[in-house]
C-alpha cells in the first residue's frame, strides 16, 4: 500500500518542483533517458552476472537475460523502465498542456485510475504494464505539489487522512483474513489507501533531519541495496546464525550503507558516475577528505570481496536437532 505509491508520489512531487518545459521536451527526455537507463544497463546486468552463480535464489537467471534486460524487466529494475516510460507520458502531457489547469489535472488523473484495470497491464514489454500502476501515483505528487492549495486545504485534507486510516485498517482486516477483500498492491484499498496516506504524509508528516540525509542517496539504495542484503543474509547463514530479527537488521544496514558508499565512490570519477549513476559526465567537486575516499574504496573491495567469497562456495549442511526432520531453511533475496 505504501513503499511504491510513497517512492512514487515523492518522484512526481520533486519532479514537479522543475517541470519540464514544452521546448525542452526532447532534451528533457533524453536526460531521463540517461539517469535511469544507463544503470538499468550495467547495475542491471552486473545483477544478472551475480545472481546466475549466487546461492539460494529465488529465481536463477541464465545469461541470455542479458540480452533481455533492456526491454524486458528484471528483478527490482522493472521500476526504472516503467518510471521512464512514466516521464514519456508526462512529458507529453506538459507540452500539451493537460496538466495546467487543476480541471485538466483531475481528468488526466481519474483516466490514469483507469488504466489500472486496462488491458495495457498486461503488456511487460518496456515495463509498460509497471507505468500504468505507477503513473497514477506520480501524477498524485505532481497534484499535492502544483494544487496544494485546493489539497491542503481542510475541506480535502481532512478526509483524505480518514480515508487513510480506513483503508489502512480495512487492508489489515482483509490481510487477516476476517474481511474477504483484495488486498494486492492493484486492490482498490491498496490503491486508495496509498494515495490517501501519501497526502497526509506530504503536508503533515513529520520531520525526521537524519532520514532525509539518508534519502539523499534513495536511487542508488533502491539499485544496489540487493548487493548488501544478499551478501549479508549468505555470510551470516554460513556462520550458522539463523536469527530472523539479526538477519533483518543487519541485512537492512548492509542494503542501505553499501550503496551509500558505492555512490560516493562511483560519483568521484566521470565515467562510472554516468554509467552507474546516470549522471553528468564530469568529476564533480571533491567533498571530503582523501582518507574517507580511501576507507570507502576500501569499504566497497571489502564488501566486494566477502560477496564474492559468499556466492562461489555451498553453504554448509546444518545437522539437524534429534527427533527432528531433515529440512532445508528456504532463504528469499
Amino acid at each position: 500500500m505504501l513503499r511504491l505509491p510513497l517512492f512514487t508520489v515523492l518522484s512526481g512531487y520533486v519532479y514537479a518542483l522543475r517541470p519540464v518545459e514544452r521546448a525542452d521536451v526532447k532534451e528533457f527526455l533524453l536526460g531521463k533517458a540517461k539517469r535511469l537507463l544507463l544503470p538499468l544497463l550495467t547495475i542491471g546486468s552486473l545483477f544478472i552476472i551475480v545472481r546466475t552463480h549466487a546461492p539460494n535464489v529465488n529465481a536463477r537467471p541464465e545469461l541470455t537475460d542479458l540480452l533481455r534486460a533492456p526491454f524486458y524487466p528484471q528483478a527490482h529494475f522493472w521500476y526504472l523502465h516503467s518510471l521512464f516510460v512514466v516521464f514519456v507520458a508526462i512529458a507529453g502531457l506538459e507540452a500539451g498542456g493537460a496538466l495546467d489547469s487543476f480541471g485538466g489535472f483531475a481528468l488526466v488523473f481519474a483516466a490514469s485510475g483507469y488504466l489500472l484495470l486496462s488491458p495495457l497491464r498486461e503488456i511487460q514489454f518496456f515495463g509498460i504494464a509497471g507505468a500504468c500502476y505507477l503513473l497514477i501515483f506520480f501524477l498524485w505528487g505532481i497534484g499535492l505539489r502544483r494544487f496544494s492549495s485546493v489539497l491542503e486545504s481542510k475541506a480535502v485534507l481532512g478526509p483524505l487522512a480518514a480515508g487513510a486510516v480506513g483503508m489502512i485498517a480495512l487492508q489489515q482486516l482483509g490481510l487477516l483474513g476476517i474481511v474477504p477483500i483484495d488486498t494486492d498492491n492493484n486492490a482498490f484499498v491498496s490503491v486508495l489507501g496509498g494515495l490517501c496516506t501519501t497526502a497526509w504524509l506530504t503536508y503533515r508528516g513529520p520531520t525526521i533531519p537524519w532520514l532525509a540525509r539518508v534519502g539523499n542517496y534513495s536511487f542508488s539504495i533502491y539499485l544496489m541495496h540487493i548487493f548488501g542484503t544478499a551478501a549479508v543474509r549468505v555470510a551470516l547463514t554460513k556462520l550458522g546464525i539463523t536469527s530472523d530479527a539479526l538477519h533483518v537488521l543487519v541485512g537492512v544496514c548492509a542494503g542501505a550503507l553499501l550503496p551509500i558508499v558505492a555512490e560516493l565512490v562511483l560519483d568521484r570519477y566521470a565515467l562510472t558516475r554516468l554509467l552507474f549513476l546516470g549522471r553528468d559526465y564530469r568529476t564533480p567537486t571533491k567533498a571530503g577528505s582523501d582518507g574517507f575516499s580511501r576507507i570507502a574504496v576500501a569499504g566497497v573491495a571489502g564488501a566486494a570481496a566477502a560477496a564474492a567469497v559468499a556466492i562461489t562456495e555451498p553453504p554448509p549442511e546444518v545437522e539437524p536437532a534429534r527427533g527432528e526432520p531433515t529440512a532445508v531453511r528456504s532463504t528469499n533475496d
